[in-house]
């Protein structure tokens, strides 16, 4: 399962030495990289398709920032792999179906896994702090690399 992962996601690029001296700090190493990756679902679905997303993180400044400013893999829309994992292992083991339509919304679906121990909330916090942490863990970005890369700072926008 490793090696088709890593051969359908992107992994298999990351062995140019170049290019993981760019964006990986010295010392980071394949399971590293493995565990901060960003994968999980959008409802509704981006590109009106229902699709998995599968993230090797770091994210480039742009979206890290996104990403702290709460505006990527939203709460309530971004449903990580570590939330349906689980709802998937529970409908298989107790034999139960959960019926969707194009009514069903995704607070109807996270109301329902609460009922059954599969706590969302909970869940999605612990994946997005491990996403926003990967940064400070794994990214060896370099300012003097970004022309023109801003942040935003208490509402004020600086260039880095």
């Amino acid at each position: 399962m490793s090696a088709l992962v890593d051969r359908q996601n992107g992994m298999s690029g990351l062995h140019r030495a170049e290019w993981r001296r760019f964006i990986y700090k010295e010392g980071v190493t394949e399971e590293m990289i493995r565990q901060n990756i960003m994968c999980g679902f959008n409802s509704p679905p981006s590109q009106s398709q229902l699709h998995l997303q599968w993230i090797v993180l770091p994210l480039l400044p742009f979206h890290h920032q996104k990403l702290l400013d709460r505006t990527h893999a939203q709460k309530g829309r971004w449903f990580p792999l570590e939330y349906v994992l689980p709802i998937l292992d529970h409908l298989e083991q107790a034999g139960e179906v959960f019926e969707v339509n194009g009514q069903t919304s995704a607070e109807d679906v996270i109301k329902h896994f609460n009922g059954k121990g599969i706590v969302y909330d909970h869940i999605w916090e612990q994946s997005y702090a491990r996403y926003c942490a990967s940064y400070a863990a794994v990214a060896n970005w370099n300012p003097q690399a970004w022309r023109r890369c801003y942040t935003s700072t208490e509402g004020r926008n600086k260039k880095l």
